[in-house]
């Protein structure tokens, strides 16, 4: 069975200061990766 692939915009953006922020938020991508990296999951 064949799946069709479809893009998916990454809700990301630069914020000019060398960073990248999760889209609507001030959240730093780089802070959701060390949450990530410590164990958190989407619920926590």
């Amino acid at each position: 069975m064949n799946m069709p692939i479809q893009a998916v915009a990454v809700p990301l953006f630069d914020d000019g200061e060398g960073g990248l922020r999760v889209a609507g938020t001030r959240v730093l991508l780089e802070r959701v990766v060390h949450a990530f990296e410590d164990g958190a999951t989407p619920g926590s």
